[in-house]
């Protein structure tokens, strides 16, 4: 898990795959205006989901893994908490749908990590690495973020 802000990635680009770099410029075109839902970028292989929601209260978090795709996920309005999880690949699913959606859902394990964003702030997940986001901060509330799906192959990882 990579954790920063847009002001931050001139620094951290040199030392990631330049498919990263695709996905901020694709947002810094299009800046906020995204309307929600699915914007293609490079077909399947690589694309935008912007959501618009409410928040979810800590009690309701459910960790998720992908095994294709790597996420980038920019808060663009309101405030997230993310929760996260090192070192949990014994862990066994509790609803498996990778092969049909690339995604797995876990069961809740403390301890967690956890990043607040603001709007500018990103996370990026690889593949197998288990995140809790949409979570509220204080109190659920609106925000509104793009979340950049990679396949993993496209960063030659």
């Amino acid at each position: 898990m990579i954790s920063g802000t847009l002001s931050e990635w001139e620094t951290l680009k040199s030392y990631l795959p330049e498919v990263f770099s695709r996905a901020f410029a694709y947002l810094a075109a299009h800046g906020g205006d995204l309307e929600t839902g699915r914007h293609e970028i490079e077909g399947s292989a690589f694309y935008v989901n912007v959501e618009e929601g409410m928040t979810r209260d800590a009690a309701d978090r459910k960790f998720e893994a992908h095994a294709r795709y790597i996420d980038i996920q920019l808060l663009l309005e309101g405030d997230e908490r993310q929760d996260f999880i090192t070192h949990a690949n014994h862990l066994t699913p509790t609803d498996d749908r990778l092969e049909r959606d690339d995604i797995a859902f876990y069961p809740d394990l403390d301890p967690a990590e956890t990043v607040t964003m603001k709007p500018g702030d990103f996370a990026i997940y690889f593949p197998g690495e288990r995140h809790a986001p949409n979570l509220a901060v204080k109190s659920p509330a609106m925000h509104k973020k793009a979340v950049f799906k990679i396949r993993a192959d496209l960063a030659e990882l």
